[in-house]
């Protein structure tokens, strides 16, 4: 049986292939427990040697490898207040119903659908789950159009993501959620989940140790999805950095630490208030906070004729030893992306001078 969406007489099928044929399938079973197996499996979720691997996260208390063993995963069981005070909904309310849509955002995320998926109003979608396993009975979803898979493809890295869904057929069915690095592509991780179609929404969601930007969902029905949740990964920019060949571990000078400039990072949107340098993150010496300071480093210390930021520490605050083979620098820029840039030093102590 089929729900009735509320839009005619329409009935929408999509199939989708669960990776491997002969797994534990444990339907509708709200109080499972998640174990977790390691499998290689390739970009199209076929298992195979040589492919990446990537961990599974199954429903139910066994998995076809066996229970035990293996950790569990950072899955999220439910939408529970530590998973909603973490992440940031995609608000899908004031778009139009039945809209066939190819991408939503935020204004911060942007998620692409591939193929398009079409806006289902609150309250014509027949049935969802309620708290604790949704967080509403009736909620604005994204319903797959005809396509047996949907890709949604992000417009930057997550370290979390999410979403509740529920198949259109009003019985139980299995759904297998990829989450992807593109650049790979990797599949970070993959969920096995069961949902059941009257009432059994659940929720797909992960914490990351590393951040994707794709995710990929097939099953065995079709389906809406709602409630997409994510946070954000941190990005770390790479950056070039100057530092004197030579420093003398006991001196009690400056050492001059240039950031450089380059078509990819404009050292002036450096914050200097969150430059540090050296394992002892020491501060600069003069106070890079101060807009009007900051400025008075500015300079092109390489002669490339790109600006660079020209800093220096206190030696006695910086930490380097003559067990250290390279200098590196951290911080941030103005709006909230992590940075840090490494190059070769050589530690001396005092009277070995060459």
């Amino acid at each position: 049986m089929h729900r009735l969406v509320g839009f005619g007489a329409v009935t929408l099928t999509v199939m989708f292939v669960v990776s491997c044929a002969d797994m534990d399938i444990i339907t509708n079973q709200p109080e499972a427990n998640s174990h977790q197996a390691s499998a290689c499996m390739n970009t199209s979720g076929a298992f195979g040697s040589g492919a990446p691997c990537a961990p599974l996260s199954f429903e139910g208390g066994t998995s076809p490898w066996g229970a035990g063993g293996f950790g569990l995963l950072a899955a999220v069981p439910a939408p529970d207040v530590a998973y909603l005070g973490s992440t940031t909904l995609i608000d899908i309310s004031t778009l139009s119903n039945l809209a066939l849509l190819p991408s939503v955002t935020d204004g911060s995320l942007t998620v692409a659908f591939a193929p398009r998926m079409m806006k289902v109003s609150s309250g014509v979608w027949a049935s969802w789950s309620s708290p604790p396993f949704a967080e509403t009975s009736a909620p604005h979803v994204l319903f797959s159009d005809f396509s047996n898979i949907v890709t949604l493809d992000l417009s930057q890295p997550v370290t979390t993501f999410g979403f509740e869904i529920a198949p259109n057929p009003w019985a139980p069915h299995t759904f297998t959620v990829d989450f992807i690095d593109s650049s790979g592509p990797t599949i970070v991780e993959t969920i096995v989940k069961d949902a059941h179609g009257f009432q059994g929404s659940r929720l797909v969601a992960s914490d990351l140790d590393l951040p994707v930007n794709r995710i990929r969902i097939s099953g065995t029905a079709d389906f809406a999805i709602a409630q997409l949740r994510y946070a954000l990964g941190e990005s770390t920019v790479a950056v070039d950095i100057e530092v004197p060949g030579t420093i003398n571990q006991r001196s009690r000078g400056l050492i001059p630490v240039a950031i450089l400039g380059s078509s990819a990072f404009d050292v002036m949107q450096v914050d200097g208030a969150t430059i540090a340098f050296g394992p002892g993150a020491a501060a600069p010496a003069h106070s890079l906070g101060n807009p009007r300071i900051f400025s008075g480093h500015l300079e092109d210390t390489n002669g490339d004729g790109i600006t660079d930021l020209l800093a220096h520490f206190r030696q006695v605050e910086v930490g380097l030893t003559s067990d250290d083979t390279e200098g590196c620098i951290s911080g941030a820029t103005l709006d909230g992306n992590s940075f840090e840039g490494c190059a070769p030093v050589r530690v001396i102590n005092p009277g070995r001078l060459n």
